[in-house]
């Protein structure tokens, strides 16, 4: 359907200024917006009088057809909307040219600029200047506010293939976006499981020059386990065994209680202080990944500088909180 909203050529010149009303009428209306259908087999003559850009018309004149037609024609008005008295006097002046009996003309005349004194149409000529503007203005506003919701919907679209899959995401997905997200806080990542390793690694090695932490990433409909600790010790064995040195940090990485609004989330780890205190004093980091996806959206904004973000993420231990700036 589309948005702009406007009068067309075939308006007569006695309904325009009430038109106009309709017209502000229609597009403060919700879309879809009910339109008329044209349909040339019922119809003898079908006058659009307000359309759409795509020509569906929101108000139109009509005469329905057929040998003996019980209505001679129809102005037809978007549903809700309330003819005042002048739409009917209008109505009835144009029905009366073919039946002056039925429809009795109103004694409307002098809103007619040719009965109007020069005074009157300078004052009409200013209301139709107005009028014609705040069309043409109202038209060019809602056209650039199509465009700014397209715009708008496209990068939702592309945040939820991206970075919001760290609020969303589980598995393989989630591990992928954790990975994006510190490749753009300027880490060297290595996805351990994608090297195909006989035994289960942890998900993820973080670098950052001669700096490297082991990241254990997972996502739960509930919250984070406590078990998921040991599995990250039991790693830093491997990698002791394989390096001849132990990593500067481990991380566990959660995306908990991820089909909740992140806003209601509840704290990472809530009520198992002691093990985040013993987890942390092992160079242990737990890193909710709204924290992350925050921190990745003060970079972005300009706000934290990616290198600091990194030195934040580095130096933390325990619970990880992204500063508020």
């Amino acid at each position: 359907m589309g948005f702009e909203v406007i009068l067309t050529e075939a308006v007569p010149e006695s309904l325009r200024d009430e038109l106009k009303e309709v017209v502000r009428f229609v597009r403060a209306a919700p879309l879809p917006r009910d339109v008329i259908q044209a349909e040339t087999d019922a119809t003898e003559y079908f006058i659009p009088l307000i359309t759409d850009a795509d020509g569906r018309a929101f108000a139109a004149i009509y005469k329905p057809a057929g040998p003996i037609p019980v209505v001679e024609e129809v102005i037809y008005l978007p549903g809700g909307f309330a003819p005042s008295r002048r739409w009917v006097a209008l109505a009835f002046e144009r029905w009366s040219e073919s039946s002056v009996d039925a429809f009795p003309a109103v004694a409307d005349w002098t809103q007619r600029s040719e009965w109007m004194t020069t005074d009157e149409r300078a004052a009409l000529g200013v209301v139709d200047d107005a009028q014609r503007e705040l069309i043409h203005t109202t038209a060019r506003l809602e056209s650039e506010l199509a465009d700014a919701r397209k715009l708008l919907e496209s990068r939702h679209a592309d945040a939820d293939r991206n970075e919001r899959r760290l609020l969303t995401a589980t598995g393989d997905d989630l591990v992928d976006a954790v990975a994006e997200a510190l490749r753009q806080l300027g880490f060297e990542v290595d996805d351990r499981d994608a090297q195909g390793a006989r035994h289960k690694l942890e998900d993820l090695r973080v670098v950052d020059g001669g700096w490297l932490a082991l990241a254990e990433v997972k996502g739960y409909n509930k919250g984070g386990s406590t078990s998921d600790l040991l599995k990250l010790s039991r790693f830093v064995r491997t990698y002791f065994k394989e390096a001849q040195r132990f990593p500067d940090a481990k991380w566990y990485v959660v995306n908990q209680h991820r089909v909740r609004d992140p806003s209601g989330r509840p704290e990472l780890l809530r009520g198992q202080d002691g093990d985040v205190e013993e987890f942390s004093a092992d160079d242990g980091l737990v890193l909710d990944t709204r924290e992350l996806f925050t921190l990745l959206q003060a970079c972005a904004d300009g706000r934290i500088d990616r290198s600091d973000a990194r030195e934040l993420l580095k130096c933390a231990r325990g619970r990880f909180q992204a500063p508020a700036v």
